[in-house]
């Protein structure tokens, strides 16, 4: 018989308070610093990326004053907002490379790229006979179509376009937590999609058509469960573009505001805020030069 008293314990031990400081959670600290370095924000960029637009609390007049200013303007970040976008972003690629793969590329709409990325053509995907002189790899890696409106400066990129009787169709993939009603299982055929997904892709449908392509009328919001269940994780959307106009020309004409405002080299009237100390404008990063 085996003498258990000889075999060691393999319970996790307190960790020992008196070791080097370097030793203690040395992984941790060093991801969390980089996790807490400030992103460079969008607001004022030469172009307007149509997400921007997509809150409405926009401030034509912020927007301005931002793309004059001489010091870059960052955003606060933490860990627990890039988990969220790495997790967001997994799920957007495998349900994109899950399809191209399995209508081998047929119908998809991007810029499709060599291994080096050198080479990159536009529109369907290429034959497999086109190959890269440099690494030899066929162009077949997926990259996003930048669309831009030159009219208003808005910029914007498809998750996904497809093909089909010379008509595109956007795709937006999201990813969505699973309990409750606002989450993976609450949406429902009754309810649709949330409303700024659909406008979303909307509005990468009308960059399409200001691009010169032929539209689908309807776009797809396609969400991906982000918590593990049994059953199907995918819940598929389809969305007449049409019901969402008269809110894509209100973003449209911001966009154009910000654009004659930046030509003419004056400001937006200031309306949402009435002194330095409103809500919004506390938390304005031009706040002083909008006031001044």
């Amino acid at each position: 018989m085996t003498d258990r008293s000889r075999i060691p314990s393999l319970r996790v031990r307190p960790r020992n308070r008196s070791t080097s400081s370097d030793s203690i959670d040395r992984v941790t600290r060093v991801v969390k610093a980089m996790d807490a370095q400030p992103e460079e924000s969008r607001l004022g960029q030469e172009l307007i990326h149509f997400s921007s637009l997509l809150g409405m609390h926009m401030c034509p007049r912020q927007y301005v004053l931002a793309g004059r200013s001489e010091h870059t303007i960052y955003n606060s970040v933490n860990g627990a907002m890039r988990i969220v976008w790495k997790i967001g972003r997994a799920v957007e690629n495998h349900i994109r490379e899950q399809y191209i793969a399995g209508v081998q590329g047929e119908g998809v709409v991007g810029k499709w790229s060599c291994l080096c990325g050198r080479k990159e053509i536009s529109g369907e995907k290429p034959s497999s006979s086109t190959h890269c002189t440099r690494c030899g790899w066929v162009t077949d890696k997926y990259n996003e179509l930048s669309l831009v409106d030159v009219d208003t400066g808005i910029i914007g990129n498809p998750d996904m376009i497809l093909q089909k009787n010379g008509l595109h169709q956007v795709v937006e993939i999201k990813s969505i937590k699973r309990p409750g009603p606002d989450g993976f299982e609450g949406l429902n055929d009754a309810i649709g999609p949330k409303a700024d997904h659909a406008i979303q892709g909307c509005g990468y449908r009308r960059l399409l058509q200001k691009n010169g392509y032929r539209v689908s009328p309807n776009i797809i919001v396609l969400y991906g469960a982000k918590d593990y269940k049994f059953g199907n994780v995918y819940k598929e959307f389809q969305v007449n573009a049409a019901q969402y106009d008269s809110i894509l020309d209100a973003l449209w004409d911001i966009a154009h505001t910000i654009k004659r405002h930046r030509e003419q080299g004056t400001l937006p009237e200031r309306e949402r805020c009435v002194s330095c100390d409103s809500t919004l404008a506390k938390g304005c990063p031009v706040v002083q030069a909008c006031f001044d």
